[in-house]
């Protein structure tokens, strides 16, 4: 892909000038390769077992709504402080696995948190959105009040709709 792309900039093909280069935001993607690194450093060094160990006891004592809640409420309040990117490298898999540990599926925990990390408000929380932003097309109120509409539309949906669904097809069967 990158030997496709340095084709754009050779002389009759015309697809990209140099002129285009230098109006990319390289603040935006920078922001975005970070995001991914702290995800890895994050676990690498050990945070992403103490996450776990907190939430774990919370987590036991919980029955399957309450667990499906708190997995997806966790996952929008995580949003908060990484990007969706570095949280799925982060805590997928350890939520998942504590799940299992919890008598669940394990795709329930995989399941709420992916649910969960697609609700935002601010655009640094998506890496799209950041890049739209980024990018000047679109004002930070209009999105704001728009993610707040969809994240209330999210936990109605998650507890009408999603937590139903998995009861009927037995994936929070223990």
């Amino acid at each position: 892909m990158l030997g496709i792309g340095c084709l754009g900039f050779f002389p009759g093909i015309g697809l990209l000038k140099s002129d285009d280069f230098s109006k990319i935001q390289f603040k935006v993607v920078f922001f975005l390769a970070g995001a991914v690194t702290i995800g890895a450093v994050a676990s690498s060094i050990g945070i992403t077992e103490s996450v776990i160990n907190f939430v774990q006891p919370y987590f036991e004592q919980m029955n399957s709504y309450e667990l499906v809640m708190s997995i997806y409420i966790f996952s929008i309040l995580a949003n908060f402080l990484l990007n969706p990117l570095a949280l799925i490298a982060t805590l997928m898999i350890p939520i998942a696995n504590l799940c299992s540990n919890l008598g669940y599926s394990a795709t329930i925990g995989g399941y709420s948190m992916i649910m969960g990390f697609n609700q935002a408000l601010f655009p640094y929380e998506i890496a799209p959105l950041m890049l739209v932003y980024g990018f000047g097309y679109l004002k930070l109120t209009h999105l704001i009040k728009v993610m707040v509409f969809r994240v209330v539309a999210g936990i109605i949906f998650m507890t009408v709709v999603t937590y139903p669904y998995w009861l009927y097809i037995g994936l929070l069967d223990k």
